[in-house]
């Protein structure tokens, strides 16, 4: 009575995390389950009676063919790794996009020893909304580099100095309302005998 007390506390406590995990023997073959994985299992192709108890594991990665096999094989590498005690977690992050929205998810494990049962927890937490945060953030930094590099650019193209003329003080200056701007302005001293030409917004005044 108390060993099923015991498991049904231990079940109680795995169904409450937000993680999705599942136990696995030292063969691979996943032992047990809580309620986020078996919601997890039908992304994950584990569809099953069990949702995915009893499914090696190791097999399901070792056979995994597209374009995550190289991912997935990574994954078996891992969990080998751990179940050997090799090393003390494994981890990888992975997107894993449904036709209705993009999921990102972080995978770990680490080893599990409860009486004479060796193996492993595996853990999938959806990470989906740091990565979103994320790739905004880089996003934006990549348009602020553009948009810095734009400046750079149009700023070039500006005169250096203000021309020197004879009876007039010659100012020009540009100031944009965003990071770039539109507008230009640039000076062309045309001699024409004792006549100066002055081209402002493109019309031409003489001067004197």
């Amino acid at each position: 009575e108390m060993i099923r007390e015991l498991a049904e506390t231990q079940t109680a406590i795995l169904d409450a995390l937000p993680a999705n995990i599942a136990l696995i023997g030292q063969d691979g073959v996943v032992l047990a389950v809580n309620e986020s994985w078996r919601r997890f299992s039908d992304v994950n192709q584990l569809q099953n009676a069990a949702y995915g108890v009893g499914t090696n594991y190791l097999s399901v990665c070792d056979r995994a063919m597209g374009d995550n096999s190289a991912e997935a094989k990574d994954v078996a590498a891992g969990i080998r790794k751990v179940l050997k005690g090799e090393t003390n977690e494994f981890a990888i992050e992975y997107p894993c996009h449904s036709e209705t929205e993009q999921r990102w998810y972080r995978m770990m494990v680490t080893p599990l020893h409860e009486g004479r049962q060796a193996g492993a927890v595996v853990k999938h937490l959806n990470i989906t909304e740091r990565k979103l945060a994320e790739e905004s953030r880089l996003a934006h930094e990549r348009l602020e580099q553009s948009l810095a590099l734009a400046m750079q650019v149009q700023q070039s193209l500006l005169p250096s100095k203000d021309p020197v003329v004879p009876q007039l003080d010659v100012a020009g200056r540009s100031q944009y309302c965003d990071s770039t701007g539109g507008d230009y302005v640039d000076f062309f001293n045309i001699q024409r005998g004792d006549r100066t030409d002055l081209f402002v917004a493109g019309r031409s005044l003489a001067w004197p």
